[in-house]
């Protein structure tokens, strides 16, 4: 068992770090923290959609490898971070229905003139809970999996190549220890509102931002925050977390493309704030504002001569 631990824990790190990186990549950088998933900001997200009109695109898979940074809070609510600093491969498949690319492997369900429907999943970095001293001595926060149905919804597009793109994302929640114990989590719902402009200061200079919100149901609030009766100490005590809503998030980075597309270099940095949240008075919570800023090379190794045919 402790063999298929491993492997497993070698291949979630890969789906983690494909897609931990996104936002860095193609402006989708997916939280190391278990406990949620920032906004989805993505070109995806932000071109408008439209009927059936397809054309060529660019290249229909892709090769890469990556370099990437970001100080993290554990959870939301947590007063301590990780730094977490991690090389990655990636690889990209532009297909009409599936999909397989820095955003992670997703399939668009349905498409109609101004928004799509798609399934997308992402994953999470696990946290000891003995390296955290809120939760010392309780049980760790493992991998993180969410995956589920995303409804996206053009709003406005500017001459400039400037989108802005409205979204609500629900998934389900699901957590991996060892050895290889999956075990349900609840459900995550995430509105959201994504912008980005293109050669923004300077030519290949991208900008992107993003404000969310994220609430959840009670097995998912209950995992991260709940206090078991086991768990209680003199400075915690025993707490029924309840579902509801989490923290807010604004996100803002910029991204640097190469000349030839070969290259990126981007910084991303967001905030997310917990006033009003409906598990605020759980001990598992130290403070009411999040802080995570990352930084990321990547460099596209290998790309294909035949062309991906766009649908968008």
């Amino acid at each position: 068992m402790k063999k298929i631990s491993r492997v497993m824990g070698a291949l979630v790190l890969c789906l983690i770090s494909s897609q931990s990186f996104a936002k860095y990549t193609d402006q989708d950088f997916t939280s190391l923290r278990p406990a949620r998933t920032v906004a989805a900001v993505e070109p995806s997200d932000l071109a408008p959609t439209a009927a059936f009109t397809p054309q060529r695109g660019p290249a229909l898979y892709e090769l890469g490898i990556g370099l990437g940074g970001a100080l993290d809070p554990h959870y939301p609510g947590s007063d301590q971070s990780q730094m977490i600093v991690l090389p990655f491969p990636f690889a990209v498949y532009r297909g009409k229905i599936v999909q397989s690319d820095r955003r992670g492997t997703r399939a668009r369900l349905w498409t109609a003139k101004g928004f799509d429907l798609s399934l997308s999943g992402t994953g999470a970095f696990p946290v000891k809970s003995n390296d955290n001293n809120a939760r010392r001595g309780m049980e760790d926060l493992g991998w993180g999996f969410q995956v589920g149905p995303k409804l996206r919804l053009g709003l406005k597009e500017w001459a400039d190549g400037s989108l802005l793109r409205a979204g609500l994302s629900v998934r389900g929640a699901f957590s991996a220890n060892y050895p290889v114990e999956i075990t349900s989590r609840g459900v995550v719902f995430e509105p959201e509102i994504v912008f980005q402009k293109p050669d923004a200061l300077l030519e290949r200079l991208d900008l992107f931002t993003s404000l969310s919100a994220q609430f959840a149901t009670h097995d998912y609030m209950d995992y991260i925050y709940g206090v078991r009766a086991g768990d209680v100490t003199p400075n915690r005590r025993e707490y029924e977390a309840r579902g509801g809503y989490i923290e807010s998030i604004l996100q803002a980075g910029l991204s640097y493309r190469t000349f030839d597309n070969r290259h990126k270099f981007v910084f991303s940095s967001q905030v997310g704030t917990l006033a009003g949240a409906t598990n605020h008075d759980s001990p598992l919570i130290r403070s009411n504002l999040d802080v995570t800023i990352g930084l990321a090379w990547v460099w596209t190794v290998f790309e294909s001569e035949e062309k991906a045919v766009i649908v968008d």
